[in-house]
Parts: structure tokens; sequence; C-alpha cells
């Protein structure tokens, strides 16, 4: 914010803000996927034949908007990483989501992998820092805060070559018009519980995931 400020006081492009930050998310997401960090996770997600979703920054008024257990199925995994990691809110969350839902706390150590074998489909991860890292793995992206004050970066989520959805509080998003008037089909607004089922039921016509995406990522 104090970048956009301090451009707009010079009489600069805003957009110049969040076009610079789209440079080093794609370094960021570039160095993450061709390393060999979070192995399991990658291995599950590139391997997996449904759709895999992200719920990123997500908020109790997130959860109370949206009625997740109409939408879920064996045949997609959804990966919920709330904006605060505190044994309070993962316990909101689990109050929303289906009574088989796993807590990952430290992903690298996680056997994702037998989870699902063994049918876990929906992770709540409070492992700190990871979230931008781990996009690229992602093929539809809902990020929240848009029930609240506004949402959080769907910038991030955007580079990695995701679709990403959010609710309907944007008016402090820069990221938001940045991306709307580059490419407005990649990021779609929620206005309530009803319009979620577009993001649920959201077709995809082919499937790329983590090295498959780097041409894209590097494009920034």
């Amino acid at each position: 914010d104090k970048d956009e400020a301090l451009l707009k006081s010079e009489g600069l492009d805003v957009y110049g803000v969040a076009d610079f930050r789209a440079m080093r998310i794609s370094d960021r997401q570039v160095a993450s996927v061709s390393c060999f960090d979070f192995k399991n996770f990658k291995k599950a997600c590139k391997s997996w034949e449904g759709k895999v979703f992200c719920f990123g920054s997500s908020w109790k008024s997130d959860l109370e908007e949206i009625k997740f257990k109409n939408y879920f199925s064996n045949e997609n995994l959804y990966f919920f990483f709330p904006h605060q990691l505190n044994d309070l809110s993962i316990i909101e969350h689990l109050k929303y989501l289906p009574s088989n839902s796993k807590v990952i706390k430290v992903l690298d150590r996680y056997d994702l992998v037998s989870d699902i074998e063994n049918g876990a489909r929906v992770f709540i991860v409070s492992h700190m820092g990871v979230l931008c890292d781990l996009y690229p793995y992602f093929d539809l992206v809902y990020i929240g805060g848009g029930f609240g004050k506004s949402i959080h970066s769907v910038l991030e989520p955007y580079v990695s070559g995701a679709l990403v959805f959010c609710g309907p509080e944007v008016n402090r998003s820069s990221e938001f018009d940045f991306i709307t008037s580059r490419e407005p089909t990649k990021l779609k607004k929620v206005q309530s519980s009803l319009d979620m089922e577009s993001f649920f039921c959201q077709n995809i016509s082919f499937v790329r995931r983590g090295e498959d995406r780097l041409e894209h990522i590097k494009s920034f």
C-alpha cells in the first residue's frame, strides 16, 4: 500500500506495483517447483486424476457464507490454509468440514499419500509460510477475506496458473484490478454461497501442475 501511494504521488501507473510483485512471486514459485521440498505433497497432487482445490487465507466469515459440506466429492482433493493458524481458527474450520478432515502441522513430514489412499480428501494445513510456494499444484483457488473486510492476495495463485475465485469485497485490492485488466477470465468473484457452486463445479479442460506450469510462471 505504501508503494502504491508513492507511485500515485509521482503520477506513475499504480499497476506497476502488482507487476513488480508478480516477478518476485514468479521467482519464488519457480524455485519451489524446482526444489525437493514437500515431495510427498507434490507427488500426491501431481498424480491425482481429479481436481485439486485450495482455499487460501480462509476466515470463519468465508466458512459461514459458503456451505462447503454440500460440495465435497471423493473425486477431488481439498486443501484449506487458514489465515489465522491458532487452535481456535483450526477448530472453527473443522466445524464446517467433513468429520474425517485431517490437520497438517508440518507439511514436509506428513505422509499425505497414505492418508489419501485411506480415503482422506480434505486437509487443513497450518504450516506457516508455504502457501505461495504450493500454488502451482492447485487447479482452482478460492482466496479468503472477501466476505469480511477485503480479499487477501489473489496475485500469488494467479501467477501460478491456477483459476482464482474470491468473495465480493475487493475494493482494497489493487491485485484484483491488475488481474481483471489483464486476464479477466482468470479471476472470478463469488457474490454469495449460492454462487459457490460455480467454483466447485468448474470444468478444467486439461490439468497442468508443478513442472508443467513453469513456462507460464516464468512469463512474469
